[in-house]
Formats: C-alpha cells, structure tokens, sequence
C-alpha cells in the first residue's frame, strides 16, 4: 500500500471500503492506548490487516496511519466510518482490536477504555462488547 492509497482511506469511507479504513484506524488506536508500541503489536496488526483485506502493510505506511490517527483528537474517522458498517463487521474490527490489546501480554485499562469508547462509536451496547471480548480473548488464548 502506497503513502497516497492510504491517504485516499478516507475518500474511501465514501466510495464503500470503509471496512479497511476503520479496521486499520482501530488496531492503531488500541497499539497507541497504553502509550508504548510493542513489537508483537506491530507484527499483530500486519498480520490482522493482511487477514482481513489482503494487504500487507510496511513500516512507513504504519507510521504514516499512526500519525493521521494521533492527528484525529475526537476519533471522528471511527465514528463516520463506522456508520457505512455491517454489525458483523463492527464486531470483527473489535475483536481485531483486542488481539492487538493481548499481544504484548499487558491489557491495560486505557487499552479497555478504548474498546468500550470504540464500541460506543458503533453504537454497540457494554453487554454485547463484553461478549465480544470473551469471545476474542478465548480465541486469542487458544492460539498460544
């Protein structure tokens, strides 16, 4: 993915790709919470995103992506693009999302913080969050 492909991401909440938009903002939100970037976490969201849209992503467009999201005070990327969202695909970028959480081993409530902020973007209620984060940290567990 090039420099102005990402760029485009958000002219693409528009054209109907919104789901790799908001897919890459959240993991990048849940990386920066705790306000250190871990390896694991890095090789977490590459692999996620790669799994989810196909495309690999390299270190400059990671820190081009980190920049425009600690440029959005007010997460109104997530919020816009979140309403172009099927409740599946919602609850597939949260479950992204705490993977990236788990992956350095050290969930912190920023990190929670963020989830149930990002939840509440999608319009998603605590109860059904919380079912989603079982769900995905059970996953997560299982695979290590």
């Amino acid at each position: 993915m090039t420099n102005g492909e990402l760029l485009a991401q958000e002219s693409d909440l528009q054209n109907g790709d919104a789901y790799a938009a908001v897919l890459l903002r959240v993991i990048l939100i849940m990386m920066l919470a705790d306000g250190e970037i871990a390896d694991a976490e890095v090789t977490t969201i590459v692999e996620i995103y790669h799994q989810q849209t196909g495309i690999w992503l390299d270190v400059e467009t990671i820190s081009l992506a980190v920049q425009e999201t600690l440029a959005d005070k007010e997460d109104s990327f997530v919020q816009m693009g979140g309403a172009a969202l099927s409740a599946e695909q919602k609850a597939e970028i949260l479950r992204s999302a705490t993977a990236v959480s788990l992956s350095d081993n050290d969930r912190c409530g920023t990190e929670t913080s963020c989830l149930f902020m990002v939840a509440r973007q999608f319009g998603i209620p605590g109860a059904e969050l919380i079912e989603i984060l079982r769900e995905a940290a059970a996953s997560v567990h299982s695979k290590v």
